[in-house]
Order: structure tokens, then sequence, then C-alpha cells
């Protein structure tokens, strides 16, 4: 996330131990980080080390990229990648442009109720 700018709007909903949560993240600069791509900060952390999917829309400047965009909410953060015909392929810095938008949902279990 070094030097990235754009906007970035979330919104969650809780319910017991079950939290949905919406993003959208405009980009208008990528920045100059590189690795691995994620999105950090959920409102709680994603329960019993379970993977939950995520639904994940890359809405406008994608890059390098030949299957669906796809997601999964682990711990802390949501992990984006790209579905090929073997295995996930992790999204990285390459398939961002400073143009990028992503939609994102996710409903998933946390160990706490309140």
């Amino acid at each position: 996330n070094v030097g990235m700018t754009g906007t970035q709007t979330g919104l969650y909903v809780r319910m017991g131990s079950l939290v949905q949560i919406w993003c959208d993240i405009n980009l208008t600069n990528k920045g100059t980080s590189t690795g691995d791509a994620f999105i950090g900060g959920l409102p709680f952390n994603v329960g019993g080390g379970q993977f939950t999917p995520a639904n994940v829309v890359f809405r406008l400047g994608g890059a390098s990229l030949s299957g669906p965009v796809i997601g999964y909410a682990q711990d802390g953060y949501i992990m984006l990648g790209e579905q090929g015909a073997a295995a996930m392929t992790f999204l990285n810095n390459t398939n961002f442009t400073n143009t990028s938008r992503l939609w994102l949902t996710c409903t998933y279990r946390t160990d706490s109720v309140f």
C-alpha cells in the first residue's frame, strides 16, 4: 500500500456470530508495493481458522488475468486470487493498474457472539 491512493468504502452488519461485509475499492494510483494482494482490516476476525469464500468482482483495471477473480476470508483479511484449471493463484501488484476497481462481499462466522 506504499503510495496507494483512491477511495475505499466498506460496510458491515453483524448478527450474533455472523458478519456480512461489503466493500468498494477504487484506485487512482496502485502505489509501489509488491507481493500478494489482500484486503485487511476486517471488522472481526474469521472464526476458528476457517477459510470462507468471498464474492469478488474486478470491475475495472485488472491486468494479466486469465481466469475468474476469487477471494477467501481468513483471520482478519481477505486474500485475492485467480482461479486456474488446477489451483488458485494469488493476485499480486502486477494484476492491478492505477484505475483498478474491486467490489467484494463476504459472509463469515466469528468466534465471539458480541
